[in-house]
């Protein structure tokens, strides 16, 4: 598996990584939403969400080509709503909002955090709420996923 967050300084950064962090976390974002925007325009509506970071609007020592990745997707997402407005495709990118379990983050979270951990699976909502096309207001922005996922829970 790659581990494409790993802390390293930008002195032992290799081409291999960087090239490797971005084509995973913004080239495949560029690719998919290639492949399936001509269809999106045809039926005139679609739906694109971007999964993003803290990183993607922070920068994070020992994390260069992660946040540059992240940070681009960020603005391949404000482009493309702003391309796909007109034509009824909408583009969001959405961030955890909060201290997720995964993978990543077991490896680079520290023990204080992991205390704060939640199961990924308790932003569903948020994922759901973008999809239903009922949240324009949204459209070209960055969406914090918890707080969307507990929007109107009482």
């Amino acid at each position: 598996m790659l581990q494409f967050l790993s802390q390293n300084h930008l002195k032992i950064l290799t081409k291999k990584y960087w090239n490797d962090v971005l084509n995973i976390s913004l080239n495949s974002g560029f690719h998919l939403s290639k492949f399936v925007w001509d269809n999106m325009k045809k039926n005139g509506r679609g739906i694109i969400i971007f999964v993003s970071s803290r990183a993607g609007v922070e920068g994070f020592d020992n994390e260069s080509a992660y946040c540059a990745a992240k940070h681009g997707l960020e603005g391949l997402m404000k482009s493309l709503s702003i391309e796909g407005s007109s034509i009824g495709i909408q583009v969001f990118t959405i961030t955890p909002g909060m201290f997720m379990n995964t993978p990543m983050s077991e490896q680079n979270y520290t023990d204080e955090y992991k205390k704060k951990w939640l199961d990924p699976i308790e932003l569903t909502p948020a994922f759901l709420k973008l999809a239903s096309g009922k949240y324009k207001h949204l459209i070209g922005k960055h969406v914090n996923a918890w707080d969307l996922s507990n929007k109107d829970k009482k």
